[in-house]
């Protein structure tokens, strides 16, 4: 799983950023460049050279969206909640968009591989951030059985995240709830899983023709019995495939 994950993120550096590193094309030796930095290579081979040569700390700096650790960024302190997307919170959409481009020009300019980051946050039924519109939780977006509202609803969302530099939202919240007790019920499209599949993909679609990436979460059966947050979850592998 983590290996998959690590080659969606080199991925998505290529093809949702669309490599603004390119313009920086000369490898930092001044020498040939790089395989992953040729425009004209295909996708996939530029994607396995430039995961050779990431270290795991690189990678994971991606998944996380910080490069704190690897590169001479001068950017806010972290604000304790993880990656970039927090930093750009309390800003308007323009200073959001501005210090997005700060923190690319400078993981382009000053890491060992010139690439840009993934900067992703919140985004489950309104961008986190300050101004952006907020819509109704996700359990009432699902209780309007109405997956073209979902879309409109995802698409502004999509475009206001996109306007400010984030380009990951980590949404939607597909957890099929079982337990009303459950700490994060209004954040799901509740106990169906007809419902939540087809809001699901209305939320997706949406976002993601704004050239936004999405993050359906949290995998699989990770809502258990009672009322804590995070638990050990006891499913059979009926329940797994019916549900």
């Amino acid at each position: 799983m983590l290996r998959s994950k690590i080659a969606l993120a080199g991925r998505s550096i290529l093809l949702v950023l669309g490599m603004q590193a390119l313009a920086f094309a000369q490898s930092p030796s001044g020498g040939q460049i790089p395989l992953y930095r040729d425009p004209k290579a295909p996708i996939e081979r530029r994607v396995d050279d430039l995961l050779r040569r990431m270290t795991l700390a690189e990678k994971v700096a991606q998944l996380e969206s910080d490069i704190r650790d690897i590169g001479k960024v001068p950017i806010p302190p972290d604000t304790g909640l993880g990656g970039l997307g927090p930093v750009l919170r309390p800003l308007g959409a323009s200073q959001a968009a501005e210090q997005a481009n700060n923190i690319q020009k400078a993981a382009v300019l000053q890491t060992r591989l010139g690439i840009p980051l993934i900067i992703h946050d919140e985004g489950v039924h309104g961008l986190m951030a300050d101004g952006a519109t907020i819509f109704p939780a996700a359990i009432g977006l699902a209780a309007s059985w109405d997956t073209t509202l979902v879309s409109q609803v995802a698409s502004a969302i999509g475009r206001e995240a996109r306007s400010r530099g984030i380009r990951q939202l980590l949404s939607p919240v597909i957890n099929v709830v079982r337990d009303v007790r459950w700490g994060r019920v209004e954040e799901t499209y509740g106990e169906d899983p007809y419902l939540t599949a087809r809001v699901g993909v209305a939320f997706c679609s949406a976002i993601e023709r704004e050239s936004v990436i999405t993050t359906p979460k949290h995998f699989v059966a990770n809502v258990g019995d009672g009322g804590r947050d995070s638990y050990p979850v006891n499913a059979s592998e009926r329940l797994l495939r019916e549900i």
